[in-house]
């Protein structure tokens, strides 16, 4: 529950109706106390001054070389193109570089999912490998134990002081989470694989075990938006109510995980997936977040979700505020000149929000190309476009690189949009003070 900015403070009444499985409504008055918002300190920011900036940890900056290569893999061995392969972004990285993330404004970072995942090349199979293009879960969406950092990132004490030295600066984490599925190699039918057709890191029948009446078994599951398999990754039975609640259990449960001994954690979740999850169980999370951290928020990745079309996600117990799929062609036909058509799609996205119900407006991303690819490479329309992203009612969610005129395609296996940013930046620094 929620209220709007213009909600005056006081003692409401509202109207709750329960409806049972065969229909049947019943509605009662209840009453709530609003109270006027205290803040904890005069840089206490809320949820709708929120400047996100969104990072793949593993591509942002390597802070510490010793973890690597946690699980003896030999990465360098991986063929000629190693874009797929663990590229040794980390948690101290992160750490290292929050002052230029403060410089540059930003007051929430999402970084990538933290929990381990698969440890192989899931493209073992392709005849070019290992000399082709090998791909590794470095993105950290295909998770193999949701109970445990993935090791490339770091340690806990390295997880905590991020978290803390993000705190100092008055700036909030949003960790990226996934509900809908594990990663791939966990279902039962993967445990027939041979020995010897086994790649190195592929998962045990233990990691399989963990997993066994969690997820859709046998072979192809179908592309039901809710209860296929997406990309062919193992998916949760989630209206099942013991397999929706275990999963749940695992994502609230790292709130309390991150709670580091200063008392600082985790303030956000960005939410992957959505519109492949039923509703309960979107419901049942943002209830169990609720009772755990009150003021905790979800931001939702429902994909073409936007100005035009909420998915119901928003003002429905569920999510607070969305990733804006459509913000990104506003920009271009701002750039473009089209300002007429640019104003009144602004004017309509602004009567969709409130402090309740929020789009996250981004320009580019790690699942579409940069927003120069769109232009051409024009940097001066990058600029105004991003005038647009930071001015635009709603969330700035810029993804990492941006700022500095990084950009690339959403080419898998390649992936040129996934780049390593600090690597690049530091070399654009240098070329800088030569000319």
């Amino acid at each position: 529950m929620s209220v709007t900015r213009a909600t005056s403070a006081g003692v409401k009444e509202i109207p709750v109706t329960a409806i049972d499985e065969y229909g049947n409504s019943s509605t009662e008055n209840a009453e709530i106390e609003v109270t006027k918002r205290e803040y904890e300190d005069e840089n206490d920011f809320d949820w709708d001054e929120a400047v996100i900036y969104f990072l793949l940890t593993d591509r942002f900056f390597d802070g510490n070389e010793t973890n690597n290569d946690p699980y003896d893999l030999g990465y360098e061995n991986y063929g000629q193109h190693p874009r797929g392969t663990y590229q040794g972004g980390d948690f101290k990285g992160i750490t290292k570089n929050l002052d230029y993330l403060e410089d540059f404004g930003v007051n929430t970072i999402w970084i990538s999912p933290i929990v381990e995942n698969v440890a192989h090349d899931v493209r073992f199979t392709d005849e070019d490998e290992p000399a082709g293009h090998p791909y590794f879960g470095y993105h950290g969406y295909w998770a193999s134990d949701f109970t445990k950092l993935n090791p490339h990132f770091g340690t806990m004490e390295e997880y905590h002081e991020m978290i803390d030295e993000a705190a100092a600066r008055d700036m909030k984490i949003m960790v990226d989470v996934v509900l809908n599925h594990t990663g791939y190699g966990l279902k039962e039918i993967d445990g027939e694989i041979p020995d010897e057709e086994r790649p190195p890191g592929f998962p045990t029948d233990a990691d399989r075990e963990r997993f066994a009446d969690l997820i859709r078994q046998g072979g192809n599951v179908g592309e039901d938006e809710v209860t296929g398999e997406l990309a062919g990754l193992p998916d949760f039975i989630t209206e099942d109510p013991a397999v929706r609640e275990q999963v749940i259990e695992w994502q609230s449960d790292w709130i309390e995980k991150s709670t580091t001994d200063a008392g600082n954690s985790i303030d956000y979740f960005r939410v992957d997936t959505v519109k492949h999850v039923e509703d309960t169980s979107w419901q049942a999370f943002r209830n169990e977040l609720t009772k755990r951290a009150p003021q905790f928020q979800l931001i939702g990745e429902s994909w073409g979700a936007g100005q035009n079309n909420d998915h119901g996600y928003l003002r429905s117990g569920m999510m607070d505020s969305l990733l804006d799929f459509e913000f990104k062609y506003t920009a271009l036909d701002f750039v473009n000149g089209n300002l007429q058509q640019a104003n009144q799609q602004l004017v309509e996205r602004n009567e969709q929000m409130d402090n309740t119900a929020l789009l996250g407006q981004f320009l580019g991303s790690h699942d579409e190309e940069g927003f120069l690819e769109r232009v051409d490479g024009n940097v001066g329309k990058l600029l105004v476009a991003s005038s647009l992203q930071m001015t635009a009612i709603g969330q700035p969610v810029i993804y990492y690189g941006e700022e500095l005129g990084l950009s690339g395609m959403d080419n898998y296996p390649y992936y040129d949009n996934r780049y390593d940013m600090l690597g690049k930046r530091l070399r654009m620094t240098i070329l800088q003070e030569m000319q």
